[in-house]
């Protein structure tokens, strides 16, 4: 059973996964998370992170942030005025299609190997990205996230 302390809304997945390990006091090699948060990732896709792991330390799966592209990103001042943030500044007015392709970690899977965990970090030096389609990276994390989920499958389109 996991302590009080690391089963609150805010305590840390890897606290948990540390506790977990020490508590099965197994010499494991690594570790997969698949939170329950992320329920659309694919066998196919667990399969294609265990294989990229030969390749690395860690795997964590990604997706494209599309249209929602930091570039375009804005900061607001005390005032209400717009600011550029630095790294968007010589991109204001560039088409989406020139801009560098950029991903945002899923939540779907966290693969590490158990030294990387032991340094509290998923990603290890070498983390590979396992990019997968936004249609099973979708991460419910509130109720209106559980309703475009459930309005999905009522659709049939996961």
């Amino acid at each position: 059973m996991r302590p009080e302390k690391i089963s609150t809304d805010d305590s840390l997945s890897i606290d948990v996964v540390i506790h977990a390990l020490d508590t099965l006091q197994e010499d494991f090699d690594s570790v997969m998370l698949l939170q329950p948060t992320s329920p659309f990732r694919s066998v196919s896709d667990i399969d294609d992170a265990i294989k990229l792991l030969f390749e690395a330390d860690s795997v964590i799966s990604v997706e494209a942030v599309g249209g929602k592209h930091p570039a375009r990103m804005k900061f607001v001042d005390t005032d209400g005025y717009l600011v550029d943030p630095s790294f968007a500044e010589d991109v204001e007015n560039m088409p989406r299609q020139q801009l560098s392709p950029l991903y945002i970690r899923s939540g779907a899977i966290y693969l590490t190997k158990v030294d990387s965990i032991r340094q509290r970090t998923f990603k290890g030096s070498k983390s590979k990205a396992l990019i997968m389609p936004s249609s099973r990276s979708i991460n419910i994390d509130s109720e209106f996230d559980l309703q475009i989920a459930r309005a999905l499958l009522a659709g049939g389109l996961l």
